[in-house]
Formats: C-alpha cells, structure tokens, sequence
C-alpha cells in the first residue's frame, strides 16, 4: 500500500484519550479520571470545522476542570497530496467547577499556521504554531501572548474512499514499525522582567521482530525554566530537565491480519532530573524508577490505525506508591512495505 492521501469533503480527523487511575494509597484512595476527545470535519478541501473537549477529576472532588474548545481550519493546498498548510482559530473556554479550588472561568484564543504531514493514508502528523492571549488579565490583546508549538499524531478517515479490507493486509507483522507518544508542547512566554519556557515529549517507538512480539524504547523528556525578577530586583529563577528511558516489550496473540488483537505489556521507566534553582548552591539530581504491566487489545478501524483500550498496573520502586487503572485511544502502524 503505497502512500498517497488527499484531503476531501467529508473527511474526519480526530484523536482521543481516556485514562482512569485508582490511587489506592493512604488513608483516602481515589479513583482519578481524564478525557480528551477531539474531532474534526471537512466541510469542504478548504475548511474543516470542529474542536475539543477536555475533562479531569476524580470521584471524591467532582470535576476539577472543563475546557471546551471548538476550531476552524482553512486549509490552503488541500490539492496536494501527503502534506497541507492551513491557518486556524481555537478559542478555548476554560472552568473549574471543583468547590476546593477558587478560580474564575477563563477564555484563552489560540491562533496560528498548523501543517498536515500524512506518514500514511490513515495517520496525520499534526502541527501547528500558536499565538495565545489570554482574559486573566486586563491587557488581553494587547499584552505580550504565549507562543506554543506542538505536534501529535491523529487518525484520517475519508468515508468516499475506498480501502482494502484489514484482513487482507498481512504486512501488519515481522518487520512492521508501531509508534505513538510523538506529542510534543513547547510553551514560551516573554514577558518585561519574567520568562517561562516549557517544553516536554514521550516519544514511543516499536518494531515487531516477529509477528506476535514488539520490541521499542520510549524517551519520556521535559524542560521548564522560569524566571522572575523580585521586588528586591533580585531574579529567581527555576530551571529542570528530566530525561529518561522506557525499554519495552509487547506480545500480541493471533495472526497479523486479525481485525482484533489482545496482548500483553510490560515496561520499565528510569529517568534523572537535573534540578536547580537561585536558592540553590549546588544542582540536585533525583531519580525515579517506574515498572508497568498492561493488557489490552487493538481493534483495526484501518490497516494503520487501531482503536486501544488495556487496563495497567504501575509501581514506583523509587517514591513507594502503586496506581492501576484503564486506559482508552488510539494506536498507530506503519507497515512493512511502508
């Protein structure tokens, strides 16, 4: 299956997150939840309306937070195949219904120039540069905004084509590649006598050495710097990287043209930050060790796209706590002939 992708009227893409985490340590466990769907719809080549909406809270505090966040797109070239250039508007509308926290709804508008890069017929590269102002404070428009580039990967799916049936697709095995976690957010606020830089990715990476069993590495990174100048006209400044390591190992049951595949999964996460501050002398430099096992299955939406849900259970040996929960999305393959 070659690669070659156009986008059409009456188009989706989309993406979606769930996860559901039960802390049972303590004297108070919890049951924690976070839901991200996102969708959008090809109106016409040129315009494509739609948006998210994202909820987090837990069953003792309620919702903690609701953003609702609708967007339209103008793409400029949908013509060519394979990559798109299109500019965009996101206002996004933010609440915090939890009583434990006080804060005020807020707007913020993101907008900018995003490009569509297709690694296959059904798999999107997302990214896009953003300018955002922001209601919390009086100057809105007119103060210094937030710049934020991020990228992910989404499903495309155009109902007017057709597609070869996944069981007719026996390249989905031995020497196929599986990817995800490519979402990288890099935030930079200038601002007269305070800076804030944020940035951080996971990126995920595996390869079937057989038909049932993946081998991959992920490489969790995150940045953040932060600077203020005081009323002493003394400046604090804050400064973090964490960087890591997540081998991984997969075994799939069935054969590599089934629609349905359960597996099992189980990964180890190390990973250092290099932590220093104004206060500090001397850098410090805690480590984290973190094991997880999950099982789950993929279900083929497409050859190159499966719909993911597994339940896990994760042990930081390093801090003593244990969580274990469910997760739900989405699952991306590049095939071997790609």
């Amino acid at each position: 299956m070659g690669l070659s992708a156009q986008i059409s009227r009456g188009a989706f893409i989309g993406n979606s997150d769930l996860h559901l985490t039960a802390y049972p340590e303590g004297g108070n466990p919890d049951l924690g939840y976070n839901l991200l769907p996102e969708l959008k719809y090809f109106l016409s080549p040129h315009f494509s309306i739609g948006g998210n909406v994202r909820m987090t809270g837990s069953r003792e505090d309620g919702v903690n937070s609701l953003r609702i966040a609708p967007e339209v797109q103008y793409i400029f070239n949908p013509q060519q195949q394979n990559n798109n250039w299109f500019v965009f508007l996101n206002p996004r509308f933010n609440s915090i219904p939890s009583r434990k926290i006080d804060s005020d709804p807020y707007t913020e508008i993101f907008t900018g120039l995003g490009w569509y890069a297709f690694l296959s017929p059904n798999i999107v590269l997302q990214t896009k540069l953003a300018v955002i102002f922001d209601n919390r404070t009086w100057q809105y428009f007119v103060q210094r905004p937030v710049y934020q580039l991020s990228t992910g990967l989404s499903w495309y799916l155009d109902p007017n084509r057709s597609f070869s049936a996944v069981r007719q697709i026996p390249e989905r095995g031995k020497g196929s590649w599986m990817i995800g976690g490519i979402d990288p957010e890099i935030n930079l606020r200038p601002a007269r006598g305070a800076t804030s830089f944020r940035m951080s990715l996971t990126p995920r990476v595996g390869y079937f050495l057989s038909d049932q069993l993946v081998v991959g590495l992920g490489v969790p990174f995150a940045h953040i710097y932060e600077s203020n100048l005081l009323r002493d006209l003394t400046k604090y400044y804050y400064k973090s990287t964490v960087i890591g390591a997540e081998p991984y190992l997969r075994f799939y049951t069935g054969r590599p043209e089934q629609a349905t595949r359960f597996f099992a999964e189980g990964s180890a996460r190390f990973a250092r930050e290099h932590l220093r501050t104004s206060r500090t002398d001397q850098p410090r430099y805690p480590d984290s060790g973190i094991l997880t096992f999950r099982s789950g299955f993929n279900y083929f939406l497409r050859p190159t796209v499966a719909l993911e849900g597994s339940v896990f259970y994760l042990s930081n040996f390093t801090y003593g706590y244990h969580q274990f929960g469910l997760t739900w999305g989405f699952q991306f393959f590049l095939l071997g002939n790609q």
